[in-house]
């Protein structure tokens, strides 16, 4: 049996803070899409790049809201850089936009709230109708999968979901706090499931070679621990296996130069998916499937080695010596 392998990169841009946006946003676009000055070295198109070095579609979950303040213009360039690559756009919403609009897009939205799930079912519905009606005026006019922004659903948002059609969503993570409050010890945060007839593929998370648990995101795991995990999956009864990704992973935070460890890593990463088509199928997470769906009571998750674990604990140490 083959592991499925989804690629998924959340696309979104931040300006440093919420002060002086109209100021601030272009040179923030420029720095989070193309890497600032060093504009064909790091960001989205190197990621499409790499990709298609090695022949591997990914999902994008690009984040629309920020076009509300700004307009399409900005969205659009996004969009049709990820289609015209041949890979998916799919929907990500950060709430902390919605009181930044030029207009209100919902009652009562003129204080920030950080997370989806601090929004009721009725707003939550609004927003991500307004949400997916942007990125359609974008050039994205098939979105069929959802990931919220820092994996902060609730029961609501699935209900939310269905009520816009929305059947595939990838943002229960085990790992992060704010995922699924309402909803721990009642649903598998680690094989697929269905919730409101959405099918959700969770973001995978192992543990690592000292025993805590790490997320399957490529500038937080190592190369060694990322393909152990492929390996080790099955073991665990795990067939699905979600990466997780940004467009600015591959550059140095607050500097827009590229960080070459984490290059060096999705490079060798690609490689060794491109090769591995025998025990790895790389899917996009529209072409998931609700028929594999897992059992809620194995709980277990893959472990990777201590020495994979050591190697990416000196990478990392490595890292902030470049970045000095």
């Amino acid at each position: 049996m083959r592991t499925n392998v989804y690629l998924t990169f959340d696309v979104e841009i931040w300006c440093g803070g919420w002060n002086s946006l109209d100021a601030n946003f272009p040179r923030s676009f420029e720095r989070y899409i193309y890497g600032s000055k060093y504009r064909d070295c790091c960001g989205l198109p190197l990621v499409l790049r790499l990709l298609n070095e090695s022949k591997l579609r990914a999902t994008f979950f690009v984040e629309p809201l920020f076009s509300a303040r700004f307009g399409l213009k900005y969205l659009n360039i996004i969009v049709d850089m990820i289609l015209n690559a041949g890979h998916d756009v799919e929907l990500h919403i950060h709430p902390e936009w919605v009181d930044e609009a030029s207009r209100p897009l919902i009652e009562n939205c003129t204080t920030k709230r950080q997370h989806l799930s601090e929004y009721t079912y009725s707003e939550q519905c609004e927003l991500i109708r307004i949400s997916l009606d942007l990125l359609k005026n974008a050039g994205a006019s098939n979105v069929t999968a959802f990931r919220a922004g820092s994996f902060a659903v609730n029961r609501d948002t699935y209900r939310a979901l269905s009520f816009n059609r929305i059947f595939i969503d990838s943002s229960l993570n085990i790992e992060h706090p704010d995922s699924g409050k309402d909803m721990r010890g009642c649903y598998d945060f680690v094989r697929p499931s269905m919730i409101e007839d959405v099918f959700v593929l969770p973001m995978t998370v192992f543990k690592d070679g000292y025993g805590s648990l790490r997320p399957a995101q490529i500038g937080a795991a190592g190369y060694l621990e990322l393909t152990q995990l492929l390996k080790r999956a099955q073991f665990a009864n795990i067939s699905e296996v979600v990466i997780l990704s940004h467009n600015f992973e591959m550059m140095v935070q607050g500097r827009g130069i590229p960080d070459l460890v984490v290059e060096r890593r999705f490079r060798r990463f690609c490689h060794y998916l491109e090769l591995s088509q025998e025990s790895c199928a790389v899917r996009t997470v529209r072409e998931a499937r609700a028929a594999e769906i897992g059992h809620p009571d194995e709980n277990s998750l893959p472990e990777v080695g201590r020495m994979a674990t050591t190697i990416r604990t000196l990478e990392q140490a490595f890292r902030r010596l470049l970045e000095r």
